[in-house]
C-alpha cells in the first residue's frame, strides 16, 4: 500500500474477478485462392475481437474486423502446392480458439 500523498491518489488496484474463461468459437467454412488472392469465409462468435492467419505456421496477418469474409493478396509471398492455414480467434479477455485446415496454390 503507498503511502502520502500518493496512497491517498492511489489505493491499489481493485480486485477483478474473471468468469469469461470460454474461446470463441470459429470454423474455416471455404478457403479458396484465384488471382493470386486468398479468400476465406470463417464462423467466429460474436465475442470475437481479432482473427490471426498462420500459413505454414508464419504468423501472415491479423484481422480486426470482417471475420466472415476474409481476403489477402499473396503476392508471390506463397510457394504453388499445398499449405495448412490456422487462424486463431481472439475475445476480449485473450481467450483463445484456432482451427486449422489445408489449402493448394
Amino acid at each position: 500500500m503507498a503511502k502520502g500523498v500518493f496512497g491517498v491518489m492511489y489505493n491499489g488496484p481493485k480486485k477483478t474477478k474473471y468468469t469469461d474463461f470460454d474461446p470463441p468459437e470459429i470454423s474455416v467454412e471455404n478457403v479458396t485462392v484465384k488471382d493470386n488472392k486468398l479468400a476465406v469465409k470463417l464462423n467466429t462468435s460474436p465475442k470475437t475481437t481479432k482473427v490471426e492467419m498462420y500459413i505454414d505456421g508464419n504468423l501472415l496477418e491479423t484481422f480486426i474486423q470482417g471475420f466472415d469474409q476474409l481476403q489477402y493478396p499473396l503476392n508471390g509471398r506463397i510457394s504453388k502446392g499445398s499449405h495448412e492455414i490456422t487462424f486463431y480467434a481472439y475475445d476480449r479477455f485473450l481467450n483463445c480458439g484456432h482451427k486449422t485446415t489445408n489449402f493448394s496454390q
